[in-house]
């Protein structure tokens, strides 16, 4: 799990959206209201599409709602999940929808290698 989540507004431009991506060289970004609810997920797919499609200054439209995890879940559920639902990320929430992670392909990756892979949060 990573607890430095990048993550944009609803309001945020397909090019400040890809900024965003390119300098923190990751590959979807969460999309939070004020409060750091989790509204959504952006990915480099979305950026692709709607860039190519022409204004680049347009609000981001992103995916919602996004599955998301909670930090207690279990890690073979949270692999079979990312697995069948063919997802690169998913959001880690509170009990009240709050941003506290992300879990990536490469972050399960890991704790396969690492033969560590109890728990999401595990870090």
């Amino acid at each position: 799990m990573t607890r430095k989540v990048v993550f944009a507004s609803p309001s945020t431009t397909v090019r400040v959206a890809m900024q965003m991506m390119l300098a923190h060289k990751i590959s979807g970004l969460i999309i939070a209201d004020e409060t750091e609810n989790c509204l959504g997920v952006y990915s480099e797919l979305d950026a692709m599409l709607q860039g190519s499609a022409g204004n680049l200054n347009k609000p981001v439209r992103y995916t919602k709602p996004p599955k998301s995890v909670r930090p207690e879940t279990p890690f073979r559920d949270v692999l079979l999940l990312i697995v069948k639902g063919r997802f690169k990320r998913l959001p880690i929430v509170d009990a009240h929808n709050k941003i506290v992670g992300i879990v990536s392909r490469r972050d399960l990756m890991r704790a396969i290698y690492d033969d560590s892979g109890l728990a999401v949060a595990k870090p």
